[in-house]
């Protein structure tokens, strides 16, 4: 085994026995999934956030377009007069 790896595997042997190491190194994962967690939370939230924001412009943009198209209408009705 090579020198460098043969050290690494002894040290964190070591450190397994030291239940302050442990006890750190489980809360440390658990800090790491909350914080994915939140990560991911937040955007989804953000995703449906401008979900909702789409459909909201989007109705604003169907009414605008109707008034123009109804505007339209009205011009292509004065110049068939």
């Amino acid at each position: 085994m090579d020198a460098a790896i043969q050290k690494t595997n002894d040290r964190l042997n070591f450190l397994s026995q030291d239940k302050e190491f442990l006890h750190r190194a489980n809360l440390r994962d658990i800090t790491l999934s909350d914080f994915t967690t939140a990560m991911n939370d937040a955007k989804n939230e953000g995703r449906e956030e401008a979900e909702k924001k789409f459909e909201s412009e989007k109705k604003d943009y169907e009414k605008k377009i109707e008034k123009l198209e109804e505007e339209l209408k009205n011009i292509k009705r004065l110049i068939e007069k």
